[in-house]
């Protein structure tokens, strides 16, 4: 094997690290998953509050819809009772004890529409803090699936071009070679080939100088730590 052969194929490991590295941010980008996971925990963290506020304010839009309805019945019966068509004295009997439980009624809802005066402000506050911490959450969602639309389909059409420079550059290369490296990378999590740095494999492991000689001299010799091939350029110590 030659040196050359080697450059060659410290090519196709650059090319492979580059695809597991947009294989890596195609990963994160989730669909705002952990967004949509933060609201969701929002809402169950907080269920209570946002239950309480919307059966209070539900109760006192119901009491004043009531309200509305009592009044309008009581100034019905006024009406009829004031009228002078109503001259039987058990018609105006029972007109006038329609009229004071009808009034009864608006009473008691009058009592509890004052205590929930004083009940909803309070609730409809905190329920604001939480509805706006979701609000926050949601439009941080929106930004992000608007970006993360074109941003993936930019990525993969970069990986697409990549990995169809591949076979074009390991038809350059010994098919021995080729082939040794591919097995490396099957049982090194897509790894085949270490850079040497400053006597060291990328593994952190020392190279002996007569394993780094010969790769300096385009031998194919590994890294007895993690068992790649060692490309160690000219010039290498």
């Amino acid at each position: 094997m030659s040196l050359p052969e080697l450059r060659k194929l410290a090519k196709v490991h650059a090319l492979d690290a580059s695809l597991r590295e947009i294989r890596a941010r195609l990963s994160q980008l989730d669909g705002g998953r952990r967004l949509q996971e933060q609201i969701e925990k929002i809402r169950t963290d907080h269920a209570a509050t946002l239950e309480k506020t919307s059966r209070l304010t539900g109760e006192q839009r119901e009491l004043e819809s009531q309200n509305q309805a009592t009044e309008a019945k009581i100034k019905k019966f006024e009406a009829e009772l004031y009228s002078g068509k109503v001259v039987n004295p058990r018609e105006i009997a029972a007109i006038e004890k329609e009229i004071a439980a009808l009034k009864r009624q608006r009473e008691a809802a009058d009592e509890r529409l004052l205590e929930l005066m004083e009940e909803v402000p309070p609730a409809k506050a905190a329920s604001k803090v939480v509805e706006d911490a979701i609000a926050c959450r949601e439009a941080q969602l929106a930004e992000y699936r608007a970006k993360e639309g074109p941003a993936r389909e930019k990525l993969q059409a970069e990986y697409q071009k990549r990995i169809e420079m591949r076979p074009t550059l390991l038809a350059q290369i010994d098919p021995s070679l080729v082939q040794k490296y591919e097995t490396i990378c099957k049982a090194n999590h897509g790894i085949g080939l270490s850079v040497v740095e400053a006597g060291r494999c990328g593994c952190g492991v020392q190279i002996p100088a007569r394993t780094m000689a010969a790769a300096q001299e385009g031998k194919v010799v590994v890294c007895q730590g993690c068992h790649r091939i060692i490309y160690a350029p000219e010039g290498v110590v």
